[in-house]
């Protein structure tokens, strides 16, 4: 399961219908709040979260769910990244892949992290 998190209506569609069209199971979700109240520490599967959005921000949601024991893989995008911010995904065990980004390569990047098996 690749699960979606990002706040722009328009960026989760575009991600659910490119990751469905190479024929992965996609959940998209509009908050990190939302996702919150669905993922359980037991979830697998991998995570693609936008790192700016209003209230939690995607690298406090992957930090909150590492503190929970959850060990999904994770992609942050960012089309404003840092090197604080790549830090903090290092941290979290999560790679970041900034925006725009061509579809084969946040593809790729969902594979490479999903190496662990979680996806």
């Amino acid at each position: 399961m690749i699960y979606i998190v990002d706040d722009d209506s328009g960026a989760r569609e575009s991600l659910c219908f490119l990751l469905e069209a190479e024929g992965l199971e996609v959940e998209a979700f509009a908050s990190a709040e939302a996702f919150l109240e669905k993922c359980g520490a037991e979830d697998e599967g991998c995570l693609v979260v936008d790192l700016y959005m209003p209230g939690m921000s995607g690298l406090d949601l992957l930090e909150t769910l590492r503190a929970r024991g959850n060990r999904l893989a994770a992609v942050v995008v960012t089309g404003s990244p840092s090197l604080a911010a790549e830090a903090r995904a290092g941290r979290a065990r999560a790679a970041l892949v900034e925006k725009p980004f061509r579809d084969r390569g946040l593809i790729e990047a969902i594979r490479r992290s999903a190496c662990a098996g979680c996806c």
